[in-house]
């Protein structure tokens, strides 16, 4: 089953809001699968979206690859 981009979107941000420091991709990406009803995003699809997202300036990348809230 493909997620749907803007649900992943909605996801990534709402984790990212309740986070106090910058996270990696990969940590992202899990937990989109433990605490949402995305339980069957891939990899891909997360750091897709993501990609996205830091291209038009809503999130930014550190240090590490790690991502966090503009």
């Amino acid at each position: 089953m493909v997620a749907n981009r803007q649900a992943i979107s909605t996801a990534v941000s709402k984790y990212l809001n309740d986070q106090g420091k910058p996270v990696r991709l990969n940590t992202i990406a899990a937990e989109l699968r433990r605490k949402s009803d995305l339980g069957a995003v891939r990899d891909s699809e997360v750091r897709s979206v993501v990609q996205s997202m830091i291209v038009t300036g809503k999130l930014g990348y550190g240090p590490g690859l790690e991502i966090e809230r503009k």
